[in-house]
């Protein structure tokens, strides 16, 4: 099972629905969550506040 396969299936027991085994299931509410799914990861991924991509700075010229 993978990690997207995981989410999918939380999110399926929260609305009382039944798991499934994988992506490639049939059922609708699969088939919008699969699709929804690249987009959302990457919404979330972007809105953290992560500590090791807060700072931008140039770099130094070398001098030869």
């Amino acid at each position: 099972m993978t990690a997207r396969t995981d989410i999918i299936n939380e999110a399926l027991t929260h609305l009382a629905q039944p798991l499934v085994v994988g992506v490639d299931d049939s059922a609708s509410l699969v088939v919008k969550m699969t699709t929804l799914y690249p987009n959302r990861a990457k919404l979330f991924l972007e809105s953290y506040p992560w500590n090791f991509a807060g700072k931008v700075q140039q770099p130094q010229t070398l001098k030869a």
